[in-house]
C-alpha cells in the first residue's frame, strides 16, 4: 500500500486526523502516521500535549496509535482489527507476530486471528518465556565462568595409599571439568533452539541435569577429601595406641583393677566404632556383611 505524502500544515493534519477517527481499519495506521509526523517535525512547536487535546485524544491513546504505525504494516489483513488488538500485536516481539501460538485451551492461532483476550494471554506467555530464557542465560554464564573445584588434602608424609588418593582426586577433577564443558555445549545449542518451545524445554532439562551432576561430583570430591583425612587420623591413633605396645603392662593388672576396667571400657568403645563402620560399609556395598 502506497503511503500518501503528509502536509506540513497543522490545520490540514488536524482535519485529516479527525476524519480518520471516524473510519475503521486502516484509519488507525493513518492517525498514527500523522501523530508521528506532528511530533517529529515539531509542527505544534513543543506543545504536542496541547495539540492532542485539540483532536480529543489522550496521550496514552496517541502513543498506542504511534506504536501501531511504527511497528505494523498497513495491510488489509490487519485492517479489520481494533485499536487495542493492533496495539497488542505491535507489543509482541516482531519474530512472533506471524507465528502460530498455542493458547491455554489448546487452540493454535496466529496473532491476527486472535481475540483481544487471547492476544493478552499470548503476550503474557511470550514475556514469561523471554524472562526464563534471560534467567537461564545468566545462570549458564555464571556456571561457565566458575572454575572447576579441586579438593586439596594436606599430606605431610606420603602414606602407602597416597597414590590412590591422588588418582581419586584427579579423576573427580576431570569429571567436574567435563561437566562444565557439557554445560557450555548445551548453552550453544540453546541459542539455536530458543525460539522452539519443545527444543527449549528439552535442552533446558539437559542443562539442569548436567548442573545437578556437576554439583554431585563436587560433593563427592569433598567427601573423598574428608574420608582420607579421617583415615589418616585413624591410622595415626592406631599406630600410637596399639594394644601390643602395652601388652606387658596390661598383663600385670588384675580383673578388678580400675585401670583394667578403663581398658575394658575403651574396648567397648572400639567395638561400637567397628560395628558402626561395618553398618556404613554394608549399606554402601549393597548388603555385603562386614565382620569387625
Amino acid at each position: 500500500m502506497n503511503e500518501v505524502a503528509l502536509s506540513d500544515n497543522l490545520t490540514t493534519l488536524t482535519t485529516e486526523i479527525k476524519t480518520y477517527q471516524n473510519v475503521a481499519g486502516s484509519a488507525i495506521f493513518e492517525i498514527g502516521r500523522r501523530l508521528i509526523h506532528v511530533k517529529e517535525h515539531d509542527l505544534a512547536h513543543g506543545e504536542f500535549g496541547t495539540f492532542l487535546k485539540t483532536v480529543g485524544m489522550e496521550r496514552r491513546e496517541a502513543q498506542r496509535f504511534m506504536k501501531v504505525a511504527r511497528e505494523l504494516p498497513n495491510t488489509t489483513t490487519l485492517a479489520h482489527l481494533s485499536n487495542q488488538a493492533l496495539y497488542l500485536i505491535a507489543s509482541i516481539p516482531e519474530e512472533e507476530r506471524d507465528r502460530p501460538q498455542e493458547l491455554s485451551n489448546g487452540d493454535v492461532k496466529k496473532p491476527k486471528d486472535m481475540t483481544v483476550r487471547e492476544l493478552q494471554e499470548t503476550k503474557k506467555k511470550l514475556k514469561q518465556r523471554e524472562k526464563e530464557i534471560s534467567n537461564l542465560f545468566a545462570e549458564n554464564e555464571a556456571l561457565k565462568n566458575q572454575e572447576p573445584e579441586r579438593v586439596e588434602i594436606p599430606v605431610e608424609v606420603e602414606p602407602a595409599d597416597y597414590k590412590k588418593t591422588k588418582q581419586d582426586k584427579d579423576f573427580l577433577y576431570k569429571a567436574n571439568k567435563r561437566q562444565k564443558e557439557q554445560i557450555d555445549e548445551l548453552e550453544q545449542k540453546l541459542q539455536q533452539y530458543q525460539e522452539g518451545s519443545e527444543q527449549f524445554k528439552k535442552i533446558q532439562q539437559q542443562i539442569t541435569e548436567a548442573q545437578s551432576k556437576k554439583q554431585s561430583i563436587i560433593r563427592q570430591a569433598a567427601a573423598v577429601g574428608n574420608i582420607y583425612d579421617w583415615k589418616g587420623k585413624l591410622d595415626e591413633v592406631i599406630d600410637q595406641a596399639s594394644p601390643m605396645l602395652y601388652k606387658a603392662d596390661i598383663e600385670e593388672l588384675d580383673a578388678d583393677d580400675p585401670a583394667f576396667k578403663t581398658i575394658k571400657h575403651a574396648y567397648d568403645h572400639l567395638a561400637t566404632l567397628t560395628s558402626e563402620l561395618g553398618q556404613v560399609l554394608n549399606a554402601v556395598e549393597g548388603g555385603m556383611i562386614i565382620n569387625g
